[in-house]
């Protein structure tokens, strides 16, 4: 009886828990998986009734990075959300600092809400991630390439970033306090309520960028 009390509780609480908790942050639909079904759907149609797969596909594609770029051009005026993958985050961790250190690029992976502090991530791949909520905080990110990331409301306190890309990256909202940044690249990036602080900012091109709304220097 004691054992089933605790699981109720457990339970309850676990549901109070995502109750309070912030709303996911948004991620563009699975066009892969409407894909799938309309393929099989297609295969049991009469020849003369067939659709066109292909021009299908290239539709949803287009679809799909229309969302991931209107989301990376504004994802700074979000409140902060809940990384989808959190419950993975430990695993998902892992994962990434292993492919880094097989040399291997993370280019397109959703990483939001990982714990990336104070590591040597010296030539890292970053380009096309969910980095929302990232701690980068010590992080030696020299040479990094992070473009087009969305990299929204981050910790880069204290972080090397020099000669890092960040072209067409949205920074929006994240805290560079004491951050190296020269000679970044910073060609049209999105920085908006960023913290650059007692940041040293050296020869880092902003050129291209237009919104400096509630950026602190």
């Amino acid at each position: 009886m004691a054992s089933n009390n605790s699981t109720v509780a457990e339970s309850l609480q676990g549901a109070l828990d995502r109750f309070q908790a912030p709303p996911e942050l948004p991620r563009p639909s699975d066009y892969h998986a409407t894909l799938a079904q309309l393929k099989k759907a297609n295969e049991s149609l009469p020849t003369d009734q067939k659709v066109d797969i292909a021009s299908i596909r290239s539709k949803l594609e287009s679809g799909h990075d229309l969302q991931v770029e209107s989301y990376r051009i504004s994802a700074h005026m979000m409140d902060k959300g809940t990384p989808p993958l959190l419950k993975q985050a430990d695993s998902i961790r892992a994962q990434a600092l292993s492919a880094f250190e097989n040399k291997q690029s993370l280019a397109f992976l959703d990483l939001s809400g990982i714990d990336f502090s104070g590591l040597d991530l010296r030539g890292i791949d970053f380009s096309n991630c969910y980095l929302e909520q990232c701690d980068f905080h010590y992080s030696n990110l020299e040479n990094a390439n992070l473009t087009k990331a969305i990299a929204v409301r981050c910790n880069f306190s204290h972080a090397n970033l020099t000669q890092a890309n960040l072209e067409h990256t949205n920074i929006g909202g994240s805290n560079f306090q004491h951050a190296k940044l020269d000679f970044s690249n910073s060609v049209g990036c999105e920085y908006a309520k960023a913290d650059f602080s007692n940041a040293s900012l050296t020869m880092m091109d902003l050129s291209g960028t237009i919104n400096t709304l509630e950026v602190k220097f």
